[in-house]
């Protein structure tokens, strides 16, 4: 459990591992000014120079495991990752809830599922070196109030903002996961 105004330092190539049976519960509550974000829990680089604040890729991610659980983010900054959450495997034992949370400057994606299943609601996803959001291999995914957009500026980008699908090709081969089935209501996908 992380409480409300913990800052967590990442240094390069670290982060966090849920393995299954585990939970990470980020409880961060709303902050009465905008800056500073007083309540907020914030996940960052352990580099705080003003040169580094918007830095992509300064460390890892968040991996949520296969048969972790009860895992939420509410109030929550993830910023300057490899990573931000990857969620993998939850879709037949736990909902991921995501809410009140910002991940940006992301090397590679924001959040990436993989047979995922996820609620967010009052998201924002934004600069990432690939995707914003990528959903893939089949999941359940529910986003209310959420925008994804993607004005990576950190080179050149090939993939889509939201990245959906339920396939995979391995040695000339197309498998095909069970359904994959995403709702979005009341949200921005751009860029």
């Amino acid at each position: 459990t992380i409480n409300p105004g913990a800052r967590i330092h990442f240094h390069d190539q670290s982060g966090i591992f849920v393995k299954n049976g585990g939970s990470i519960q980020v409880k961060g509550t709303a902050s009465p000014t905008a800056t500073p974000l007083l309540n907020e829990v914030i996940f960052e680089g352990d580099r705080l120079e003003p040169a580094f604040a918007e830095t992509p890729g300064q460390w890892g991610m968040i991996y949520l495991a296969e048969g972790s659980k009860n895992n939420i983010f509410d109030h929550t900054t993830i910023k300057n990752a490899t990573v931000g959450v990857f969620v993998d495997k939850q879709e037949a034992t736990s909902t991921v809830q995501i809410k009140n949370t910002q991940i940006y400057n992301t090397s590679n994606y924001g959040i990436i599922a993989r047979k995922g299943k996820i609620n967010g609601e009052n998201i924002v996803v934004n600069n990432a070196g690939k995707s914003s959001l990528a959903c893939i291999l089949g999941g359940t995914y529910d986003f209310l109030h959420c925008t994804f957009a993607n004005f990576w500026a950190s080179g050149t980008r090939q993939s889509p903002t939201v990245y959906l699908d339920n396939s995979y090709t391995q040695n000339d081969a197309v498998l095909v996961f069970p359904q994959l089935q995403a709702n979005f209501a009341n949200s921005i996908i751009y860029g």
